[in-house]
């Protein structure tokens, strides 16, 4: 009987314990593989994730070292069109350097012997080095020569002078010059030395590491099939990296990138399995106990499941929140990806055969103005200015396979034209012969071109300017001083001889012409005011009507024989009077210039309009003469100082006077206009603006 009841009694023992394990088995089971699904998919997520960011900074990589090869092409292009021959060259050097980035040195190597060097480094290569005798570069220059392409050396200890930084590249590139023959010939080569370290921090490596990844550079020699690193961001090696082929003019780079911390998987893996272990060991330590206690197994068991229900159910919700994180990832990905491919610089690929554009970045639509959904199957003919260039530029792309900083003139998408330098390659883009094109807006330097173009001829112009101003001036003053000299004289040899009226003629003649001299005077000083900014506006209150009515009154007494004026005023010009508009000054400087110029111009029975509107906002003056009018071809010209009509014959005149009524005018802020026909006469009209009520308000109170 004690035998039989410690049989069952280890039947019940051996039950208990196996179920228990089958319990800890079943679960470490299931969990283990959910967690090991779960991690694949992560594992995946994480490396490709580097995967990318890996092909986003070679292609970083790639393209600040494309834009540093450009300062070989910039200058050959020079050398050929100057025909050998590269003016300022440190200055021209120092400008590549600074606008492209990763150039430490810039040569030129005319027959392959260096001739100019910038910067002249202490520990660089020196000046009339050979490159022909140095067996490390003559392999390199005669194969640029054979192919007429630029050739790259593999990375060397370039820079002895930055010991920490000492790696660098070397870019030979020949030059071939036209000859009278058509043929061309082989001048020499124009040669860049590029930092690597400069080269990487261009292409925000230091940015790679500030975010936790870690990264080494490898020379791969496709001759031997060895690799060796020659650049680095920690001495260690790397764990596990991501590996990615960077192409070079000469050949490949190999990138690797892994996280400084390591495979973020792992250590997961390993705790999640370790929770996972204790939770099973929990569970099946709670089947044993409950199976110690038939009597209440089955209310054990229930809450049992309730908890696994539970678990269960949280372990759907971690899978639901762990794929919801996932999908955020991807979409963060996405951005990134977008966020990298809107590159400041314009890029766009079109098919060379019909100019279809292929592919385009964001920076293309904001800079043509295109919506990005009208971008892909535009046509790039359409946006040359002349379509004839894009022909040009597709004949000698397939002649040399690339062009360099060729400008040319395109256009946006409402029209308006830019000049851009544009860099060109052909490439094979999803089976079709495609053109790769970037390009930087050069519009504001050929702006600023033509502005110095057009300031030089400006100062062509004042210079004539200044030299008709001392043959004028001289002319001006020398005729009355003659007229003075001569009646001193005559009154000083003849007076004891002549009558007192015989000698007044002459003393009246010498009052004339001292006050001739003084207007002549006045007037220079007047411009020259208005031109040095000192010519100031001081307005006041003024009785308008009695002021030109006193203007005519002084005209018509000082030319009696002279065509008469008629002044004609309109409007209500009485609260004049009390508001400071006018300056009185100025204003007699508009209305006498252009009276005198109206009866200086006209017949003596002809007839003389003067006409003066006020109207609540502004002030109209009209001068109409009937007299000789002014060619078409001198309106243009009309207010320049000096500048006198060419019908005006030996009619007296300095051509100072309608500049000063322009510089009045200007300094009341109005606008002149100008009637004319020759033959018939000319009609001259001032509109002065006149402030608002609460303007005026402001002004006197301030």
């Amino acid at each position: 009987m004690a035998v039989q009841h410690l049989m069952t009694k280890c039947r019940r023992y051996w039950r208990r314990y196996v179920t228990a394990c089958l319990s800890f088995l079943s679960i470490i089971s299931i969990e283990v593989i959910l967690i090991y699904l779960l991690a694949d998919r992560q594992v995946d997520a994480e490396r490709e994730a580097v995967h990318k960011l890996a092909v986003i900074q070679g292609e970083l990589l790639q393209r600040e070292l494309d834009r540093s090869l450009w300062a070989p092409f910039t200058l050959a292009l020079i050398v050929r069109h100057q025909q050998g021959m590269v003016n300022n060259f440190d200055a021209l050097a120092a400008d590549l350097i600074n606008s492209l980035g990763g150039i430490r040195r810039l040569k030129l190597a005319p027959e392959g012997i260096v001739r100019e060097m910038y910067p002249r480094g202490e520990n660089a290569p020196g000046i009339d080095r050979h490159l022909f005798t140095d067996p490390s570069n003559s392999s390199q220059g005669l194969t640029a020569i054979a192919s007429r392409t630029i050739q790259v050396t593999k990375p060397l200890e370039l820079f002895p002078e930055d010991p920490e930084n000492i790696m660098g590249i070397v870019g030979y590139l020949p030059v071939f010059l036209n000859q009278d023959t058509d043929a061309e010939a082989f001048w020499g080569f124009t040669i860049v030395e590029i930092s690597i370290a400069d080269l990487l921090q261009e292409s925000k490596f230091n940015q790679l590491v500030q975010q936790g990844y870690d990264y080494q550079l490898e020379w791969f020699d496709p001759a031997r099939g060895d690799r060796w690193v020659f650049a680095r961001s920690q001495k260690a090696d790397l764990v596990e990296p991501i590996t990615h082929s960077v192409k070079v003019a000469y050949g490949d780079w190999i990138l690797d990138i892994s996280p400084r911390n390591g495979w973020g998987y792992k250590k997961q893996i390993f705790f999640e399995i370790l929770l996972i272990f204790i939770i099973g060991l929990l569970v099946a330590y709670l089947v044993f106990k409950l199976l110690e206690q038939p009597g209440i197994l089955q209310q054990q068991v229930e809450l049992r499941v309730a908890d696994l229900s539970k678990i269960n159910q949280q372990l759907i919700a971690e899978i639901t929140e762990r794929k919801r994180i996932e999908q955020a990832l991807r979409e963060s990905e996405e951005r990134f990806r977008a966020i990298a491919d809107a590159t400041p610089i314009p890029l766009v690929i079109s098919r060379c055969s019909d100019g279809l554009v292929l592919y385009g970045n964001q920076s293309l639509c904001q800079t043509f103005g295109l919506p990005p959904e009208k971008l892909i199957g535009c046509q790039t003919p359409d946006y040359y200015c002349d379509r004839n260039d894009r022909t040009r530029l597709v004949e000698t792309l397939k002649k040399y396979q690339q062009i360099n900083n060729y400008e040319v003139l395109l256009k946006k998408e409402d029209g308006t034209p830019f000049w851009v330098a544009v860099y060109m390659r052909l490439i094979v883009f999803n089976g079709d012969s495609s053109i790769f094109a970037a390009f930087y807006d050069v519009t504001e330097r050929k702006q600023a071109e033509s502005q110095i173009s057009q300031a030089l001829a400006r100062e062509k112009e004042l210079n004539q300017m200044k030299s008709y101003f001392i043959s004028m001036t001289s002319h001006q003053f020398r005729t009355p001083l003659t007229t003075i000299l001569g009646s001193a004289e005559l009154l000083k040899s003849y007076s004891n001889l002549w009558s007192h009226a015989k000698k007044q003629i002459y003393f009246e003649r010498i009052e004339n012409t001292v006050k001739h001299t003084i207007e002549l005077l006045d007037e220079i000083l007047l411009i020259a005011h208005a031109e040095s900014g000192k010519l100031r506006f001081l307005p006041s209150g003024l009785n308008l009507p009695k002021f030109c009515d006193h203007l005519v009154q002084r005209f018509q007494l000082n030319h009696e024989a002279e065509p008469q004026i008629l002044l004609t005023i309109q409007g209500d010009c009485s609260r004049l009077k009390d508001q400071p508009i006018l300056d009185r000054k100025l204003l007699e400087e508009i209305l006498t210039n252009l009276l005198s110029n109206a009866i200086k111009y006209s017949g003596l029975d002809s007839r003389i309009d003067f006409l003066v509107n006020c109207h609540p906002e502004k002030i109209i003056f009209t001068i109409k003469d009937q007299g000789i009018g002014i060619p078409s071809e001198d309106l243009t010209q009309l207010f320049e100082p000096f500048h006198r009509c060419k019908n005006v014959k030996k009619i007296a005149g300095t051509g100072l006077g309608l500049t000063i009524v322009k510089k009045a005018a200007d300094l009341h802020g109005a606008e002149i206009t100008v009637d004319s026909q020759v033959g018939v006469g000319t009609t001259f009209t001032v509109t002065i603006p006149l402030p608002i009520a609460s303007e005026l308000h402001t002004t006197l109170v301030d």
